[in-house]
């Protein structure tokens, strides 16, 4: 899946065929593990969810003993495969969605992940977005998971602790 989604991220293929190839392999690392299940294209009366991503049993039980982040019970993936980085535009649409539907987290997958950095475009709304909430389980995460950590599991680093590893660099890197 990882080499399907390099190769077609760098090739001419329509963009239907790069996000297919996007949403596989995202559905794919979710499911491993048998943590997650993954409902895909889900409408609510507004907007249509790329992937509503929910607890197993097995994972409802790490999140009922602390060992798995409490909002990651339910969350949603959006999948956005455009040939630059995800603007600041679409961020905002995200946070929106957060809101409207009440879901504390959002990994977004891409390939060259989101626009600017530090406090900058994509980068800054993702910071100010979080520190909207002063109590920590109802800040809303924007967890950027691009080409650089599909690459970090092939090596043999763990999803949870991927995502674990970035909502603690957004809260440390916005808390003081």
């Amino acid at each position: 899946l990882l080499n399907d989604f390099k190769k077609k991220n760098s090739s001419k293929c329509s963009t239907k065929e790069k996000g297919d190839s996007l949403e596989n392999i995202a559905a794919f690392v979710l499911k491993s593990g048998n943590v997650f299940e993954v409902y895909k294209n889900v409408r609510t009366s507004t907007n249509e969810l790329d992937q509503l991503i929910k607890t197993t049993n097995s994972g409802s039980v790490l999140c009922s003993n602390g060992i798995l982040d409490a909002r990651l019970k339910n969350f949603i993936g959006e999948c956005k495969n455009y040939n630059k980085g995800v603007s600041v535009t679409y961020v905002g649409k995200i946070c929106s969605l957060l809101e409207v539907t009440d879901i504390k987290i959002c990994i977004l997958f891409s390939y060259k992940g989101i626009t600017g950095s530090g406090w900058k475009d994509a980068s800054g709304l993702v910071k100010k977005f979080y520190m909207s909430k002063e109590n920590p389980n109802e800040k809303y995460c924007i967890i950027d998971f691009n080409i650089n950590d599909f690459e970090s599991i092939k090596t043999g680093n763990n999803f949870l602790k991927i995502i674990e590893d970035k909502m603690l660099a957004l809260k440390y890197d916005t808390d003081y």
